[in-house]
């Protein structure tokens, strides 16, 4: 909020645990990317570091806070400005989904993978 900047970092198969590591409770000053072993880079437009470990990070500038139910919970709205993705699994302009395996937050302690891709086109 003091910044008006974030970085959006995808999680994967392969970092979902260093993830929830960083979603621990910690004293002020303990420094949670250090506690999951994850290093960082330097962002191009913003002050803000990204996460090496994931594979597609997005720069992004705050554009408005949402304050949501009680007790309060936030919803960051941003607009992404430069995307950092990793060319292994990015190819002829998009990002491979096979390849990014990325996973999603059910709720509560359930997260899923992202492996049942299929194809829909407008008849």
């Amino acid at each position: 909020m003091r910044t008006e900047e974030f970085v959006v970092n995808l999680v994967t198969k392969s970092n979902a645990e260093a993830m929830l590591i960083t979603s621990g409770e910690y004293e002020y000053g303990i420094d949670e990317l250090q506690q999951a072993k994850l290093s960082t880079g330097e962002s191009e437009k913003i002050s803000t570091p990204y996460i090496k470990e994931s594979p597609v990070n997005m720069e992004c500038k705050l554009e408005k806070i949402v304050e949501i139910g009680e007790p309060t919970n936030y919803m960051i709205i941003g607009e992404v400005i430069l995307f950092h993705i990793d060319e292994t699994i990015y190819s002829e302009g998009v990002v491979d989904p096979h390849k990014l395996q990325s996973v999603g937050r059910m709720g509560n302690p359930l997260y899923s993978n992202v492996n049942d891709i299929f194809k829909m086109e407008r008849p």
